[in-house]
C-alpha cells in the first residue's frame, strides 16, 4: 500500500524503550500540518503503509498485528493470516505493503483464492463451507499451507433486528477448510479474530497470498546482523535512513537504521547498523536471510529535500549471510548511486478534491504520492509490493509543484513492477484524556495502482461516504454518553459506487503522553448497507474510541473471496469525534 505516502521515515513501531534508540528528535516536530503519513516516536514523518509504522494525516505511526496487514491509502491495519515472512500490503483496504518495516508478509496480500468447500461428502445447504490458504510466492518456489489459524478460528456472527448476535463457530480441517454449520439465510459476519467480514455467500475464501517462503525461520534472542555499510551519502540524521529488502525472504525492513541502538552522528560515509532482529521475528514475524535458500537483500539508503521529495541516495547487493539465530551475524553493503526509472506523473487534482467538502475537517488539504516496487512484473495486489523507491509529500501550506515526468533512481531488478498511490486529504487530531499529544487520522481520498496506470492522468473514483451521523448527531461530533451499540447511518458516496465500506474502531489509550490506539474491532460491510449498529461487546464502558468509516472500491469479488482486494483501489474515508459509551 502505499508504503509511506507521507514524508516518509519508518521506524520499527515495536517499542521505542526496548530498541534503546539514541537518535536526537528532529529539529521539525512531525504533525498534520507537515505530514501526510505518520509520525514516529522520534518525531520523524514516515509514509504510514508499513506493517511496523502505519497511519495516516500525522497520526502517531503504530504497528499492525501478526494477523493483520497495513492498508496505506486509510492508514488501517487490516486482518488477515499469516504471521510468516510474506508480502504484505501497506495501505488501504489492500494496497502495497510494501514499504512498511518488517515482513511485508504479516499480515500479508490477498489473493482470494477460489471459494469452495470441503472434502467429500454431501454439502448442506444451510451450513457455509469455506476455504483458506496461504500462497507463498518467492523468487524462487514460495510454496503454500493451510490458514494458520490458532487461536482464531472462524466464526459466523449473524446480528438480528433486535441487536443480538448469534455466534456460530466453524468445523476447520487440516486443509485449511472450515463449516460454519446452519447458518441463517441472508447476510452475516464471518469474524476472524477483531475482522468482521459481511457476505451472504454460501462458499467463501479467506484465502490470500505472501511474498516469501513458507520455510522462513524466526530469531531467537540475541540475534543481530550487522550491515556494514560503505559508500554512503554523508549522513544527515535528520532527513536519511536505511533499508533491508529481501524478495525471496519476503523481508521489508524499512527505516532499520531507526531501531539500531545507535545511528550516525552526521556526515559518515561508513558506518556499522547493527539490527536487533529478534525483535523484528518475535514482534513482526521477520523471518532471517538464508543465502543457503536463495535469499540476498538489498540495502539502500534514501533521502528527503525542501520540495518533500524522497529518493534512494545510494544501493547494495548485501554480501551473502545464512544468519544463525542467537548469533551476531554479519554482512557488508558498499553502496552505490543507482540507475534511474522514469515514469509520467500527471494527476488530475480537480478530481481528487471535487468531494473535499465531504472530507471531515482537520489541516489543509495536501496532495502525497509513493512508489513503491516487488518482484512481480504486474502489480494485481496489495501483497505484490515489496519496497519503497519515490515518494513525494510537500508540506501543508509550501507551494510545491509536482513533478511530471518522475525520474527516481531504482537499485531494484527492471523486471520488477511498481505500484503507485495518490492520496489527497486533511489531517484529522483526537486527542485522548490524559495525553497531550493528538493521535491523528485521515480523511480524504486515495488511489492505488500498478505503474501502467500512469499513462493516462490519474483520476479519483471515489469520494467518502456523506453525511455520515452517528446516533443521529454529526459524525465529527463528540459524544461522550452513547451507548455500548451506537447506530451509524450515511448515505452512498457523491462519487463512484463502492464495492466495501470499511468501519474502523480504535480504543484511545496513553502512551508516553502521547494519543495511541489499540484496535477495537473492524468490519467490512455490504455496499448496498447505509447503517451499521455496533454489536454488543466491542465498545467498553468509560473507554474513548474514534470511528474511522471509509468507502472501498475494487475489481475483487469482495463477497465471495472476502481478502481478495485488486487494483485499481480506490477509497474515501471521514473520520469521528471521540466516542465514549
Amino acid at each position: 500500500m502505499i508504503s509511506k505516502i507521507h514524508s516518509v521515515l519508518f521506524v520499527l513501531a515495536i517499542g521505542s524503550a526496548s530498541l534503546a534508540m539514541t537518535a536526537c528528535k528532529p529539529v521539525k516536530s512531525c504533525s498534520a500540518s507537515n505530514c501526510n503519513g505518520c509520525c514516529s516516536e522520534m518525531g520523524q514523518c514516515l509514509a504510514g503503509n508499513g506493517n511496523t509504522a502505519c497511519g495516516r494525516g500525522g497520526s502517531l505511526c503504530k504497528a499492525c498485528g501478526l494477523n493483520e496487514m497495513c492498508l496505506a491509502t486509510t492508514g488501517s491495519c487490516i486482518g488477515g493470516m499469516g504471521a510468516g515472512a510474506g508480502g504484505g500490503v501497506s495501505g488501504t483496504g489492500g494496497g502495497t505493503s510494501s514499504t512498511g518495516g518488517g515482513t511485508s508478509g504479516t499480515g500479508g496480500g490477498m489473493t482470494g483464492g477460489g471459494s469452495g468447500g470441503s472434502g467429500g461428502g454431501a454439502i448442506n445447504p444451510d451450513d457455509v463451507e469455506g476455504t483458506c490458504t496461504q500462497s507463498w510466492s518467492s523468487d524462487l518456489d514460495g510454496g503454500a499451507r493451510p490458514c494458520p489459524f490458532g487461536a482464531s478460528p472462524p466464526t459466523a456472527m449473524v446480528i438480528s433486528e433486535d441487536g443480538g448476535v448469534l455466534t456460530i463457530s466453524s468445523a476447520v480441517r487440516g486443509d485449511g477448510s472450515f463449516t460454519l454449520a446452519n447458518v441463517p439465510m441472508g447476510p452475516y459476519f464471518v469474524k476472524v479474530g477483531s475482522t468482521w467480514l459481511k457476505t451472504a455467500e454460501r462458499r467463501i475464501s479467506l484465502s490470500f497470498e505472501s511474498l516469501g517462503r513458507v520455510d522462513g525461520a524466526m530469531a531467537g534472542a540475541s540475534t543481530t546482523l550487522t550491515v556494514n555499510a560503505t559508500g554512503m551519502t554523508a549522513w544527515d540524521r535528520q532527513n536519511h535512513f536505511m533499508s533491508l529488502y529481501s524478495s525471496n525472504a519476503g523481508i521489508s525492513m524499512e527505516a532499520f537504521s531507526l531501531s539500531t541502538a545507535s545511528m550516525p552522528s552526521g556526515g559518515e560515509t561508513s558506518y556499522n547498523f547493527a539490527i536487533p532482529w529478534e525483535l523484528y521475528s518475535t514482534q513482526l514475524g521477520t523471518p532471517m536471510l538464508d543465502s543457503t535458500k536463495g535469499d540476498s537483500a538489498i540495502v539502500t539508503q534514501m533521502g528527503a529535500d525542501q520540495t518533500g521529495e524522497y529518493r534512494i541516495l545510494g544501493a547494495a547487493t548485501a554480501a551473502s549471510v545464512a544468519m544463525v539465530s542467537g548469533q551476531a551475524n554479519t554482512t557488508t553493503a558498499a553502496l552505490t548511486i543507482p540507475p534511474s526509472s522514469n515514469t509520467p506523473l500527471d494527476v488530475n487534482l480537480a478530481s481528487f478534491s471535487a468531494a473535499a467538502t465531504d472530507f471531515t475537517m482537520g489541516t489543509e488539504a495536501s496532495l502525497a504520492v509513493e512508489f513503491n516496487t516487488g518482484p512481480k512484473a504486474l502489480h494485481e495486489r496489495g501483497a505484490d509490493g515489496l519496497a519503497f523507491v519515490w515518494g513525494w509529500y510537500p508540506q501543508a501550506g509550501v507551494p510545491s509543484t509536482l513533478p511530471n515526468p518522475v525520474s527516481y533512481p531504482n537499485p531494484f531488478p527492471s523486471t520488477w513492477g511498481t505500484t503507485v498511490v495518490v492520496q489527497y486529504g486533511n489531517g484529522v487530531s483526537r486527542l485522548a484524556t490524559g495525553a497531550f499529544e493528538a493521535r491523528r487520522y485521515f480523511s480524504g481520498v486515495s488511489m492505488t495502482m500498478p505503474i501502467q496506470a500512469l499513462a493516462s492522468p490519474v483520476t479519483s473514483t471515489l469520494s467518502p461516504p456523506k453525511d455520515v451521523q452517528l446516533n443521529g448527531m454529526p459524525f465529527s461530533s463528540a459524544q461522550m454518553t452513547v451507548t455500548r451499540t451506537p447506530t451509524l447511518a450515511w448515505a452512498a458516496p457523491s462519487v463512484g459506487t463502492p464495492t466495501r465500506y470499511l468501519l474502523r474502531i480504535e480504543q484511545l489509550q496513553v502512551s508516553q503522553s502521547r494519543t495511541t490506539g489499540r484496535v477495537a474491532a473492524v468490519f467490512y460491510l455490504l455496499p448496498t448497507d447505509t447503517t451499521f449498529t455496533v454489536p454488543p461487546n466491542v465498545l467498553l464502558t468509560g473507554q474513548s474510541y474514534v470511528f474511522v468509516l471509509s468507502s472501498l472500491r475494487s475489481p475483487g469479488n469482495l463477497t465471495r473471496d472476502l481478502y481478495d482486494f485488486r487494483f485499481p483501489i480506490a477509497s474515501g474515508a471521514v473520520v469521528s469525534g471521540i466516542v465514549r459509551p
